[in-house]
């Protein structure tokens, strides 16, 4: 009946949660460890203080947040989180952090503006509001722009190289190789209008053919792209295509473009 269903309910959203929270503690405690051997980056500082915030509230990471920017003064993402905390919490101060997270990284003016804008409005300061309000309804048809430039790739787009480390190519690689389906990759920089300065990663996927014998249980490409597409999710690209059919023209391409082949199969 519903009130079984109910609590059958109940008990696996409680047990999805215990399990999220064990997680995020296991995490936490490592990130921890590691912060007190004093190598810690900022991404793993920002991800220890979000950990932080979600069991105790975003006031107990307020330290860890400012400790973060003093180590890291200028990561713009370091900024802005702070500040918003700030803001939330009614300080003022955060203020000076957002402004300072957009003068950064223009990647963040849009979101600073956008907080900074309903704070100031929430006091009644709107001659203040005004500077911000108009920064946000430009960002946000440019970010409308960019988004919808950003949907698709085609034959006629043009392509850069890419900006990613080579440690964070050697990562795709090395989560990659496995599939051995695949013959090669090919990471390129898609040109872009808008925001620029944010590079619209492409990886393209080039598949061996499907036969007989022991190639019969190659995956289906379809469901190959979305594993890869999964096993990537935080990787920075933002398109993963398939290098056959209406693409096979971008190959032509590679050649001119520095470091494209991230990697190739031996035969």
């Amino acid at each position: 009946d519903f009130e079984q269903r109910w609590d059958e309910h109940i008990a696996s959203t409680w047990a999805d949660r215990h399990s999220h929270f064990e997680s995020s503690r296991k995490r936490y405690d490592e990130l921890e460890k590691k912060a007190a051997e004093g190598d810690s980056s900022a991404e793993e500082m920002l991800e220890m203080a979000g950990l932080l915030a979600e069991r105790k509230g975003n006031l107990e990471a307020l330290p860890l947040l400012r400790e973060t920017v003093e180590k890291y003064p200028e990561n713009a993402e370091a900024h802005y989180t702070l500040g918003s905390v700030l803001l939330m919490n009614d300080d003022e101060s955060g203020l000076e952090h957002v402004r300072r997270s957009m003068a950064i990284d223009i990647k963040w003016r849009y979101a600073a503006s956008d907080i900074a804008f309903q704070f100031l409005r929430s006091k009644g300061r709107f001659e203040e509001a005004k500077e911000y309000a108009a920064t946000v309804e430009s960002e946000a048809e440019d970010f409308a722009n960019a988004e919808r430039e950003r949907q698709s790739i085609s034959v006629t787009d043009s392509f850069l190289g890419h900006e990613m480390t080579e440690e964070k190519v050697a990562e795709i690689v090395r989560k990659l190789q496995y599939y051995e389906e695949i013959t090669a990759l090919y990471l390129v920089k898609k040109v872009v209008n808008y925001f620029p300065d944010v590079p619209f990663h492409v990886l393209f996927i080039e598949l061996r053919e499907r036969g007989l014998l022991n190639r019969t249980n190659d995956m289906k490409p379809e469901d190959l792209l979305s594993a890869v597409a999964s096993r990537l999710e935080n990787s920075e690209i933002g398109y993963f295509a398939l290098l056959r059919g209406e693409f096979i023209p971008i190959r032509e391409v590679f050649p001119r473009i520095p470091n494209s082949k991230i990697f190739e199969r031996n035969s």
